[in-house]
């Protein structure tokens, strides 16, 4: 949730091609524990605080649009303390029998987000 509700400078980017989509945005990601335990899981936990105007309250909204819509979807996102990729196979995520679960492929945590600078000019370094 953005705070003030502000909505200024992000945008979303749909690429329509004939036989896929693609959605790009720069909204910040999901983080990997909020995918975990709350947006890719069935059924809402009864711990979890119900969001006023939000359009997911039931927890069908997203994975609903995926499984309807395609029988492959795949998911990046980096947010700005984690990020993972998943890839589902509909067909054989809903043949698993044992467990519903879906399999995180990457996933990094406590990312910090650096920033690197090599070849430094001379005097910056430290070395002469």
């Amino acid at each position: 949730m953005r705070p003030h509700k502000d909505l200024h400078g992000l945008s979303i980017e749909i690429e329509a091609l004939s036989d896929h989509f693609i959605i790009k945005d720069n909204c910040g990601g999901i983080e990997s524990e909020i995918a975990r335990n709350y947006a890719f899981r069935f059924g809402r936990p009864k711990d979890k605080p119900i969001q006023s105007g939000s359009v997911g309250q039931f927890g069908i909204g997203m994975k609903r649009s995926l499984f309807k819509m395609g029988k492959f979807f795949e998911i990046d996102s980096i947010a700005s303390k984690s990020s993972f990729k998943m890839e589902v196979d509909v067909d054989k995520w809903q043949n698993n029998q044992e467990t519903w679960d879906f399999e995180f492929k990457i996933i990094k945590e406590e990312l910090s987000n650096p920033v690197e600078l090599k070849n430094l000019n001379k005097g910056y370094s430290s070395k002469p």
